[in-house]
């Protein structure tokens, strides 16, 4: 055979099948059964919906996590329900529908038939109940969880029944878990992990980690949400989700969506940036479409942008109209340490004597571009339309704390064991407080402007006015801040991280009470009124639930177990400029939620698949690779070796 003859149709042949190997996806192999490939790249910018603000770290996701990393409560877990508060109504999900008994001593659950597992397994009324059982068993809900339910059971496939203990029927607190809170896992793969990982069943130290294949076995990756982790970098602060084809909500949950007939994005995803600088930027120039963060006069970046580029499709739940943001998040208050030893923080009347050595007027411009207002002392607030109907201006009136240093020092001097000292410091117990040589800290995470200006003014006004110091700490959110506040090894503490306005009364006050963690009760507060109090308000009538809502705006205020400073915005703000769809006072088919918003894994779920993509190209994107390309290629490449074998064939 004369292989010099075939010799360009040879290379030909397998330049092509060269240059079309090469051009297949990178991905790696299937992590199991129905469950998109993990990749070793980012996906594709026009195919994903990146959000950033959110400082809850892609390295483990556990269903009960209070660090949840976006995009695995708004797409890889489900709930029974969700509820859109903006239409007042229960939103299905795995749950279709529920009932309570005739006198509130039961909640039967229907459940949704189409309900399936990734691996293609039905999931039924077993995994209902033991995902209520198992999440009775994480620390998280075990105090609260046990107090409410007597039993869960499993009436038949499709059917569950909660029963309540005495005096919890009707309750409100449970129909809030049902809709917001507790994910359903497969019984099938946590009954393998419980016995793996589990203290007693609890998995709170248990990462859940899908990237750690040690750990987490392709078998135990088994969900029921839309999204899967596909993609996290080598930094672990880029982690993305690919939509799942198969899923079994498609065509049968959220038909309500406005865009639901539509192509859901095939990537969610989310970017952790180390200063507030860069994330800004990469809003600004298109590359991260949810913005969960402090924005500096967020409407300069509209007003100064050229027609067409992607400062020019940015916007805000307002739109383009004053306030921009929504002042219904958490409270951004300083919050000491009440178990600090040999020190007055757990002293109610020296945490009344800080508040008023501090200036509150200049702070919501000089920190937060106006959009914050200063908290309420009693923490209701009647700037959220579900707080207003239970706010007590008389709490306000009486208990407010605005500059006063003459009435600061004078409740500093009233409390026992507290001494001023001929030089103007202070002894407590005969122990220097907050002397100048080793001051009280105050620590805040690196990076958040905001906060970090909020800290410094508060600490400031009290050094300079009460000659007690304090100096703000700045440190690393995950590996310092969550693990000083959750130990009890902290001073004081910027703390921005509770329920938000925008919660029912009962939901928002829960953060004030109950189980010390690093998000919940940061100062190891205890009274025993206002935790009786709350107890009672998911099953007081309306009469009582206002009443005791009144009595417990009065204790926070009088108790002042966190400094209040002020309601902090909403952080939401997006980009129109590859992805439309989103959420706004304009476009209301939901409530607010942002990427770091707790749970609410239907709506946020819903917000996500909700997003339409605009066709637009991504910002500096390479010129698209069509096909035509590689015959192209294969041509001149073909031409150069046809002219060097005829040279060749010339010269012999």
């Amino acid at each position: 055979m004369n292989f010099g003859k075939k010799l360009p149709i040879i290379t030909m042949i397998g330049l092509l099948l060269f240059v079309t190997l090469a051009m297949a996806p990178v991905n790696g192999n299937p992590q199991t059964s129905a469950l998109p490939a993990i990749r070793t790249t980012e996906p594709p910018r026009e195919e994903t919906v990146w959000m950033t603000g959110s400082y809850n770290s892609p390295t483990q996701f556990l269903p009960w996590s209070t660090s949840l990393p976006p995009g695995a409560d708004a797409g890889m877990y489900e709930a029974l329900f969700g509820y859109n508060s903006v239409t007042e109504t229960v939103v299905p999900c795995i749950g279709t529908s529920y009932s309570w008994g005739v006198t509130g001593e039961n909640l039967t659950i229907e459940l949704n038939t189409h309900a399936k597992w990734s691996d293609g397994s039905v999931l039924d009324a077993d995994d209902v109940v033991y995902s209520y059982e198992l999440a009775q068993k994480q620390a998280r809900y075990s105090t609260d969880f046990t107090a409410r339910f007597a039993d869960f059971v499993k009436v038949d496939a499709d059917t569950v029944r909660f029963d309540m203990n005495p005096g919890y029927e009707f309750s409100r607190q449970v129909e809030i878990w049902i809709m917001y809170n507790i994910p359903i896992v497969p019984q099938h793969v946590w009954t393998l992990i419980e016995t793996a990982h589990g203290v007693s069943g609890d998995l709170t130290t248990y990462q859940y980690d899908w990237f750690d294949i040690a750990n987490v076995p392709n078998a135990w990756k088994v969900i029921s949400g839309p999204y899967a982790p596909v993609y996290r970098d080598a930094l672990e602060s880029t982690c993305a989700y690919q939509y799942r084809e198969d899923w079994w909500g498609a065509g049968i949950l959220y038909q309500d969506l406005p865009n639901a007939a539509a192509a859901p994005p095939k990537y969610i995803g989310t970017i952790r940036f180390a200063q507030n600088t860069e994330q800004d930027l990469a809003f600004i120039q298109g590359n991260v479409d949810l913005y969960a963060g402090y924005f500096h006069h967020i409407w300069e970046v509209w007003e100064n942008a050229f027609p067409g580029t992607p400062g020019d499709y940015i916007s805000c739940w307002y739109g383009h109209d004053y306030p921009y943001q929504l002042a219904a998040s958490a409270l951004m208050n300083l919050a000491p340490n009440h178990v600090l030893p040999n020190s007055p923080l757990g002293v109610r009347e020296f945490r009344e004597a800080l508040a008023y050595a501090i200036n509150y007027v200049p702070i919501p411009d000089a920190a937060a571009s106006g959009y914050w207002t200063q908290a309420k002392p009693g923490f209701i607030d009647n700037n959220s339309a579900l707080h207003a109907p239970y706010y007590d201006p008389t709490v306000t009136a009486e208990y407010e704390k605005s500059l006063n240093v003459a009435k600061a020092v004078s409740i500093l001097e009233s409390i026992p064991l507290m001494v001023h000292e001929s030089d103007g410091t202070w002894t407590y117990d005969g122990t220097p407080v907050g002397p100048s040589t080793t001051p009280y800290t105050a620590i805040c995470p690196i990076g958040w402007t905001d906060a970090i200006a909020f800290t410094n003014f508060v600490t400031e006004d009290i050094t300079n006015n009460l000659n007690i110091t304090i100096e703000t700490l700045l440190v690393d959110y995950e590996a310092f801040y969550k693990g000083a506040i959750e130990d009890s090894t902290y001073d004081f503490a910027m703390f921005v991280g509770g329920n938000r306005l925008a919660d029912a009364p009962g939901r928002f006050l829960d953060f004030m009470r109950g189980e010390h963690l690093w998000n919940k009760n940061v100062t190891a507060w205890e009274n025993a009124t206002f935790e009786t109090l709350w107890q009672t308000l998911e099953t007081a009538n309306e009469v009582d639930y206002a009443a005791n809502l009144d009595e417990m705006q009065e204790i926070l205020a009088r108790e002042v177990p966190e400094i209040p400073g002020f309601v902090n915005g909403y952080w939401y703000a997006f980009s129109e400029y590859l992805w439309k769809g989103w959420a706004s006072e304009a476009n209301k088919f939901q409530q607010l939620v942002t990427s770091w918003t707790d749970d609410h894994f239907v709506i946020k779920t819903r917000l996500m698949l909700n997003l339409k993509s605009t066709g637009a190209a991504p910002p500096g994107a390479a010129i698209p690779w069509f096909g035509l390309e590689i015959f192209i290629m294969v041509g001149i490449v073909s031409a150069v070796v046809i002219t060097g074998y005829r040279l060749k064939t010339k010269r012999e």
